[in-house]
């Protein structure tokens, strides 16, 4: 038994229903890889006015020169936007690749005495390359 062809006004109803569901389905797709695949963090004075998150989060900005301090069991640093200043606590040695004056991100949260404990920490770098001088 053959049904009757839908009418011309029924397919295209039906064809703008299967297009926008589309569109709707690839948007949030979009929509949730790009917020996985960007990395976000907090500046020091958002995350000083931000207070105590009950959650890890990444802060980001510039070592303070003169503020590395190193030991085997315990390091620490102050990080910087120039607006605010925010100790990190670090357990153990840190990355070589952190040196004071350049941008580091520190992935932690707030211990006591307003102190943020990091338990990861990742350099921040220019998204421009720069060649190697001659003779380097």
């Amino acid at each position: 038994m053959t049904g009757a062809p839908f009418s011309p006004r029924r397919r295209r109803a039906i064809a703008s229903t299967i297009l926008v569901a589309s569109c709707v389905g690839l948007g949030a797709l979009a929509l949730t890889g790009a917020n996985e695949s960007v990395t976000f963090y907090l500046t020091p004075t958002e995350a000083i006015d931000a207070g105590r998150l009950d959650r890890e989060v990444r802060v980001g900005g510039f070592v303070v020169e003169g503020s590395l301090d190193e030991g085997d069991s315990r390091s620490s640093l102050v990080l910087s936007d120039g607006e605010s200043d925010m100790r990190v606590v670090y357990p153990g040695r840190l990355p070589d690749v952190i040196q004071e004056g350049q941008g580091a991100v520190v992935v932690g949260s707030w211990g006591a005495d307003d102190v943020f404990l990091g338990t990861e920490i990742v350099m921040r770098h220019s998204n421009e390359y720069r060649a190697p001088e001659p003779g380097s």
